[in-house]
């Protein structure tokens, strides 16, 4: 809900009054109130990760090939190991994602790629065979048994270990995510 002094507003009403004329945007935040988490303040988990990923970067083109990828995740406790790591290995495809192929592109505040033939998401032909997990158990998490959020940690360490590798593979840095292969062209002053 929306409040203006003593008015208060749904989110439909707002919409409504809209008339259709604009896309509505919005952002928020959330701080949990628990403040005796044991990381001290009010941070709810607090989990590290880490990756390292092997690239092929094909310099005609730009494309940008994952050949191998590893990550190691803080779990706290992996309460169903096997759950635990599906979790950590799909955030961390989210992250591949992020890294490599989902771009929202905006014209006058209109998205243009919202459907299924123009935003990529990773598909199994990009995950490489050689993908390893660790998953270190501390016990120190706020959850049950001292687990702890882990999948959203593995989001992050995808695109730097990516950009890393790219690095390492040519000797070029791409500063704007995705890594698109115009990106990496341009990079290389080829665009």
């Amino acid at each position: 809900r929306l409040w203006r002094g003593e008015e208060d507003f749904s989110f439909g009403e707002i919409a409504s009054s809209l008339g259709g004329a604009v896309t509505v945007m919005g952002s928020g935040a959330y701080s949990t109130a628990r403040a005796e988490n044991p990381f001290g303040g009010i941070v709810p988990h607090w989990a590290v990760s880490v990756a390292t990923a092997e690239v092929e970067v094909d310099r005609e083109t730009g494309h940008v090939k994952l050949l191998k990828f590893g990550t190691v995740v803080d779990v706290g406790k992996a309460i169903i190991p096997i759950s635990a790591k599906a979790q950590v290995e799909g955030g961390a495809t989210m992250g591949l994602g992020n890294a490599l192929f989902e771009e929202c592109v905006y014209r006058d505040g209109q998205f243009l790629n919202g459907d299924d033939m123009q935003y990529r998401l990773p598909l199994m032909e990009d995950i490489p065979e050689w993908w390893e997990t660790v998953m270190v158990e501390n016990e120190d998490g706020p959850g049950p048994m001292g687990s702890k959020g882990m999948a959203q940690t593995s989001i992050v360490v995808v695109a730097p270990a990516i950009g890393n590798a790219i690095y390492d593979a040519t000797g070029i840095r791409v500063k704007q995510l995705p890594i698109t292969p115009e990106r990496v062209l341009q990079a290389m002053g080829k665009v």
